[in-house]
């Protein structure tokens, strides 16, 4: 772990090759039983969405129904170009549970209803305009999770609508690459505290300059823009690393002024930008 204190302002800008591909949209549905895939989608559903939404209409959405156990989501896309050395599929949320393939292959399940699930598919998925397949499996009712699992309990409901209900995106970067920015303002003190999260997915070390951009989210003015190097990460790692920048001048969120700030984190290779 590297703890920065003392930083040094720069006035490079920071390429980086992330790209992020909506997979939101028209899918196509089905419904079947939890372990083997529909040989046939009959029906389209928007996501995000509920199942409820999907035409033509299923009958007994939201109830137990011996019509089904599970609903199978199928969608297919190019994307042009070789692939960078990573690519995660990430779905945002969906009830009841998410079993994933692509392109023939099981990448994994996510069973928790209100937390993304994030799938690696760097092995799998196909760049240079070949097709992609993608099937998402989610239980029909909340009784296809287990009892650990909470999926949204209240006594006044008598249907738990099934569907996914936030978006589905392909995040593609090479390496290192950023999994996550964590901002702990001190407005007393006018400091922020930035820890950032980054991981290694390659089989080889990498030597980077960590970046940080602080921008007002409203206009896009740049406040602060320093880097701190060189950081080497081993293969399979995850590198954490903080940093306390001076905010002296910077206006205090309020009610009345609810003005806010942007930090973007890049590794030159991958970037990720939080409110």
């Amino acid at each position: 772990m590297l703890v920065v204190a003392a930083l040094t302002m720069a006035g490079e800008s920071y390429a980086t090759q992330r790209k992020v591909v909506s997979l939101d949209g028209q899918w196509e549905i089905a419904q079947g039983s939890m372990e083997r895939i529909p040989q046939e989608f009959p029906a389209k559903v928007i996501v995000p969405g509920m199942v409820d939404l999907a035409v033509p209409a299923f009958e007994e959405v939201g109830v137990a129904s011996e019509r089904r156990e599970a609903f199978w989501y199928r969608k297919t896309f190019k994307l042009d170009g070789p692939l960078p050395e990573t690519a995660r599929l990430k779905i945002h949320k969906a009830k009841f549970g998410k079993r994933v393939f692509v392109n023939g292959k099981e990448v994994g399940e996510h069973l928790p209803c209100f937390t993304p699930g994030y799938f690696d598919v760097s092995d799998v998925l196909r760049g240079n305009a070949e097709e992609n397949e993608v099937i998402v499996r989610i239980g029909a009712t909340e009784k296809q999770l287990p009892d650990h699992v909470p999926y949204g309990f209240d006594f006044e409901k008598e249907k738990y609508i099934p569907g996914i209900f936030d978006s589905v995106e392909l995040i593609l970067s090479s390496n290192p690459r950023v999994e996550n920015i964590q901002t702990v303002p001190d407005p007393e003190e006018d400091k922020l505290t930035v820890r950032v999260e980054v991981v290694n997915d390659s089989p080889v070390k990498k030597v980077f300059d960590m970046a940080y951009t602080v921008r007002e989210k409203k206009s896009g003015r740049r406040v602060i823009q320093f880097k701190i190097g060189k950081n080497g990460i081993d293969p399979g790692q995850k590198l954490v690393l903080h940093a306390k920048l001076d905010m002296a001048g910077s206006k205090h969120w309020t009610p009345e002024t609810p003005f806010l700030y942007t930090m973007t984190a890049s590794t030159g290779t991958d970037e990720l930008t939080q409110t």
